[in-house]
């Protein structure tokens, strides 16, 4: 199961990091995996479609969102300037510039076909990135123990 190491920047600039896992043959399609609140794109459950959908000739992009893991701080080394990233400072709509930037990822590297693979609030994330930018070079959306926010607040 070898990956290639990508950074992906956003239009606001933000630097995301994320795994690729690429066929041997290519079929055009690539899947990109969009995480939960407070995941990341490398929880363990995704090891085996890095395995399995190469082998079908589909590539997997397993990105990390701006909002991955729980809590990130960061200083510059150039300016000394502190920036926060994770789960606890979420911002549901930032998620689409960063779903844009792995399907232009996905794009840049060959494959004209996406299928977003949405897990826990990253299906929310994933339908809401269709929803705003209708892009149509996503051609599919796999939703998985996707989050139920309306009971969760229902008490």
């Amino acid at each position: 199961m070898l990956a290639d190491v990508v950074r992906a920047r956003t239009r606001d600039g933000f630097e995301l990091f994320g795994l690729v896992h690429e066929p041997e043959e290519r079929s055009g399609v690539a899947v990109v995996f969009v995480h939960g609140l407070g995941a990341n794109g490398y929880v363990r459950f995704t090891d085996a479609l890095a395995s399995v959908l190469p082998a079908a000739g589909v590539a997997l992009m397993r990105g990390n969102l701006r909002d991955s893991d729980m809590l990130g701080i960061a200083e510059s080394p150039r300016t000394a300037e502190v920036s926060k990233s994770g789960g606890a400072y979420h911002r549901f709509e930032d998620s689409v510039l960063d779903l844009e930037s792995w399907v232009s990822e996905a794009e840049r590297r060959g494959y004209g076909r996406v299928v977003l693979f949405g897990h826990s609030l990253g299906s929310l994330k994933a339908t809401h990135y269709l929803f705003r930018t209708g892009d149509s070079r996503v051609k599919g959306l796999v939703l998985a123990s996707t989050a139920d926010l309306v009971a969760m607040h229902e008490g």
